[in-house]
């Protein structure tokens, strides 16, 4: 009896069926190919290459590319599920702050008076040590969250219609 009443609740339409058409637009799908392999990726490749004599400016654009996807992320919210937005979201916004410290660090190192300077400069290189241990934590955490969020679907209780679904 059960399996008649999940048969006739599937077959009604739009109860438990897939949309005719998915929800999203051509950047839903392309986001990783479009934004994250191609331009963020060729982004990073060209100031790495193009700051070969000045480091800390190749580092900083880096940043600048890490702000501008995290930036798109915050706008576009590319991906069905809210928490895959939300967490590369942070990863990314921790990748842009990694990014920026160092070259901030960099520039005052390199800075013509920076031997006039050096606890302004061991304490800046303080607070980004701070800032690298609570970015592993925030990722360490990501990690975490998701392996639970997993293990709670492994566990959970399959019902008649997911029995349905596979039969």
């Amino acid at each position: 009896k059960q399996c008649l009443k999940a048969h006739d609740q599937f077959q009604e339409e739009g109860s438990l069926r897939w949309p005719d058409e998915l929800p999203g637009n051509f950047l839903t799908y392309g986001w990783v190919l479009l934004i994250n392999t191609f331009s963020r990726q060729f982004g990073l490749l060209t100031c790495a290459l193009m700051s070969a004599n000045f480091p800390p400016l190749g580092s900083a654009a880096q940043a600048a590319v890490f702000i501008l996807n995290y930036g798109m992320l915050l706008v576009f919210q590319p991906y069905g599920q809210e928490l895959l937005n939300i967490q590369e979201t942070i990863l990314i916004g921790c990748m842009a702050c990694l990014t920026f410290g160092a070259s901030f660090r960099e520039l005052l190192l390199e800075h013509k008076n920076a031997s006039d300077h050096p606890t302004t400069i061991s304490y800046v290189g303080y607070i980004i040590d701070g800032v690298v241990v609570v970015i592993l934590c925030i990722v360490f955490g990501t990690v975490v969250f998701n392996a639970v969020k997993i293990l709670q679907g492994l566990a959970g209780k399959e019902g008649e219609h997911a029995a349905l679904n596979r039969a």
